[in-house]
């Protein structure tokens, strides 16, 4: 099964402090900080988000090399109850403690809680959720939040996130997504999706386990989705091809066509109730292991990745 829809925890990040209020500042007169200027390109570095400052870690020897914004600082490592955690040897410190892909920062005294990883999630990310209405948008500068409540989010409000990535289906729609989100806001917890259905179905080739219920147990159909919105793959007999898209309420094929190559009846049968049901696919589900439901109100296909 492909591993974007197990059900085990993926990256825990707790966003706190989005930044909606302001962003963080660092001093320029300490001694702690090296004047080297932002960091290189290098392929050890990491990227987090710490409100909304990007800051860079590069792993030196024992030490923890720190970029934020246009200085740095070199770290040591120092004894903690959990994770590894980094300090400067003058203060006011400049701290790094990482624990698993979050991390708390404290840049020469200021404190930056709950940092996470770029790596983990594919940026951009958007996660939403209904009643109330609410959008979090997550790129490589800024972290954004709309409660989209009339309002914007009081001052001194720091909302923060988690992602976990397990199929989330949309409570209005029905439609799939590869996170669940969880945020706190103002004293309420508010539960959506995030990332993007078509993160689901891409990089992986789906193999029709059955069709209209019944199961397929030879030749059976595939089907792969590409990024670029084409669909491929075997019908049982014949290869086809053709296009697909997703909005927030379906997913539409269209524009298939195949080779022409005549196969065993039972084959070909088979292939033609394929092809019928897949021209007429408009909804799409996950279900509880994992398996990718195409259907079209009141057929369905049923599909495992490879």
């Amino acid at each position: 099964m492909n591993n974007r829809m197990s059900t085990v925890l993926f990256g825990l990040a707790a966003l706190s402090g989005l930044g909606l209020t302001g962003c963080a500042t660092v001093a320029s007169n300490s001694s702690s900080a090296d004047s080297a200027g932002p960091a290189p390109t290098q392929a050890n570095m990491v990227g987090w988000h710490c409100d909304q400052l990007r800051v860079e870690t590069i792993a030196q020897g024992d030490d923890l090399m720190l970029y934020a914004r246009d200085k740095s600082w070199r770290l040591q490592p120092v004894v903690s109850a959990s994770g590894a955690k980094y300090q400067s040897t003058e203060r006011p410190y400049t701290v790094f403690w990482q624990k698993g892909h979050t991390a708390n920062v404290a840049l020469e005294g200021q404190e930056m809680r709950n940092c996470v990883e770029q790596s983990v999630f594919p940026l951009p990310l958007t996660a939403r959720g209904n009643e109330p209405f609410w959008t979090l948008t997550l790129t490589d500068s800024a972290i954004n939040f709309n409660p989209m409540q009339g309002s914007e989010v009081p001052a001194g409000v720091k909302p923060s996130i988690s992602l976990t990535q397990q199929v989330c289906t949309d409570t209005m729609t029905g439609m799939p997504y590869p996170y669940r989100a969880r945020v706190h806001y103002n004293g309420q917890v508010l539960n959506g999706c995030g990332g993007e259905t078509v993160q689901l179905l891409t990089d992986t080739e789906w193999v029709v386990q059955q069709l209209n219920g019944e199961p397929v147990e030879q030749n059976a159909p595939s089907l792969r989705f590409h990024s670029d919105g084409r669909i491929s793959g075997n019908a049982s007999c014949n290869r086809y091809f053709g296009e697909y898209s997703i909005t927030g309420e379906g997913i539409a094929l269209k524009n298939i066509g195949a080779t022409r190559m005549a196969c065993a009846p039972i084959q070909m049968r088979q292939e033609q109730q394929f092809f019928e049901l897949l021209n007429s696919v408009t909804n799409l589900q996950f279900d509880a292991v994992g398996a990718l439901v195409l259907n079209n109100g009141v057929q369905q296909l049923r599909l495992f990745a490879l």
